[in-house]
């Protein structure tokens, strides 16, 4: 009984800081002067989104990479970010109805002078997903810490966004 307490404490510590460096979606550095986010929640136009894979890009040019661009991005349900073919991270961690949480990533080592490229994909598995994520569909949030760089933000149309059919989640014995 004493290992299976002690066991019991170590997990709950190993939870709470897990969520230790994460940010609530309610920042006030993230709102607008009216309260409101840049950015939006966007998906691919497809009618099926419950159990599957969707691939986000967006391409801008720069004309001076900077020191420092911190992006701040959330996905329903997980996601992996890319900036020009290199891998950056992934997420997101779930929060619950009142606490959404979002990952603070400093892109900047990963952008060049000229062309570059972010790619997410983000997935979710339908029905089994945690019930913190709460869209109907894949869905993925990115809004640049810096207003200069809005352009980066997710807003409907400004993104391509398309359903990634090469990945068939299996249905078993659960599902």
């Amino acid at each position: 009984m004493k290992k299976l307490l002690c066991w019991g404490y170590s997990l709950f510590v190993a939870c709470l800081s897990a969520n230790a460096n994460k940010e609530l979606l309610k920042p006030e550095f993230a709102l607008d002067k009216n309260g409101f986010y840049r950015a939006a929640f966007v998906s691919a136009n497809d009618t099926d989104l419950q159990n599957a894979v969707v691939c986000f890009r967006k391409k801008f040019a720069l004309d001076s990479v900077p020191e420092k661009l911190l992006i701040n991005i959330t996905a329903d349900c997980k996601y992996r970010l890319y900036v020009n073919g290199r891998f950056v991270g992934r997420g997101s961690d779930t929060g619950d109805f009142k606490r959404y949480y979002f990952d603070t990533l400093n892109i900047a080592p990963y952008l060049k002078k000229g062309e570059n490229i972010i790619a997410a994909a983000a997935w979710s598995m339908g029905e089994f997903k945690p019930v913190a994520f709460t869209s109907q569909k894949v869905s993925l949030w990115v809004q640049a810490d810096n207003p200069e760089y809005a352009f980066l933000d997710t807003v409907n149309g400004q993104w391509k966004a398309a359903k990634d059919k090469s990945t068939v989640f299996a249905k078993g014995m659960f599902y």
